[in-house]
């Protein structure tokens, strides 16, 4: 036997509900990188580069795992970022 379909009511409930995990699951990540990278950017940095990275996934219509697609954009940038860093020191030391 086939579940009735959703009333309108139900599944605009259900994206709400949805929105709002998503919304939540984003302020952990938020909280989690600048706990993790705080000594190299700053909380502002943080939430703009999340901020990019969710806006890369505007057009996907299942939301699900788009927390931890932009954890992983985000974490890649920064680990790039710090490998940045790294580099140039080394280079500013001449190579040592």
């Amino acid at each position: 036997m086939s579940r009735p379909s959703q009333t309108d009511r139900e599944r605009d409930v259900d994206q709400e509900r949805k929105a709002e995990q998503e919304r939540k699951a984003l302020i952990r990540l938020r909280d989690r990188l600048v706990i993790t990278y705080g000594a190299e950017v700053s909380p502002e940095e943080v939430a703009a580069l999340i901020d990019e990275a969710v806006a890369g996934f505007a057009a996907v219509s299942i939301r699900d795992f788009v927390p931890l697609l932009v954890e992983r954009t985000v974490r890649d940038e920064l680990r790039r970022r710090a490998r940045g860093d790294a580099v140039a020191a080394t280079a500013e030391r001449g190579g040592r």
